[in-house]
């Protein structure tokens, strides 16, 4: 990410120093970085190993696809069904990127606060993120990120607590 996720052949270098002021240095072997599927600019959603996060509710396919810069994507649902246009995206939909007709990249979206995967945030979700802050339900990483809704990378309280607020029409969620 420091490098714009572009792709390229990396060096890494590492160097240290100990007390008395003595330095080494060592270069790692190139690693080759593919590219991959990039945002426009100015857009909210990030991508994090390999999710499309902070994704708002109710988004369509047509609308998701415009924040890329990438061209010959494809969404799925989360049974693997292809859709689009008007179709809203929910969490464990996928994005996929074909490169010489193969499948070149995938990303998972998780859409901010939709924990059961169905494109909106409404009282399921909310209970939902209780439950898995308390330990009662096990959430995928994909829904686990819609959990976050505080982006501190932890299920908690503050979570929840947004969610409910949000419900209750005192609280934005995306703002």
């Amino acid at each position: 990410s420091a490098h714009n996720n572009e792709g390229g052949m990396y060096v890494t270098h590492i160097y240290a120093v100990d007390r008395e002021g003595n330095r080494i240095s060592f270069n790692l072997d190139p690693v080759e970085v593919k590219d991959g599927m990039n945002l426009r600019a100015g857009t909210s959603c990030k991508i994090e190993s390999k999710l499309l996060t902070n994704v708002k509710p109710n988004t369509n396919v047509s609308s998701l696809l415009k924040l890329f810069k990438d061209e010959g994507l494809e969404v799925r649902d989360k049974n693997g069904n292809v859709i689009s246009g008007n179709t809203v995206v929910t969490t464990n939909c996928t994005v996929r990127m074909y490169k010489n007709g193969k499948v070149f990249d995938t990303l998972t979206v998780a859409v901010c606060g939709d924990v059961n995967s169905d494109g909106t945030v409404d009282t399921t979700d909310y209970m939902r993120v209780k439950a898995a802050f308390l330990g009662k339900l096990k959430l995928d990483n994909a829904e686990s990120k819609a959990a976050d809704v505080d982006g501190s990378k932890a299920i908690d309280t503050t979570d929840y607590v947004r969610i409910k607020a949000y419900l209750l029409g005192i609280f934005n969620l995306y703002g």
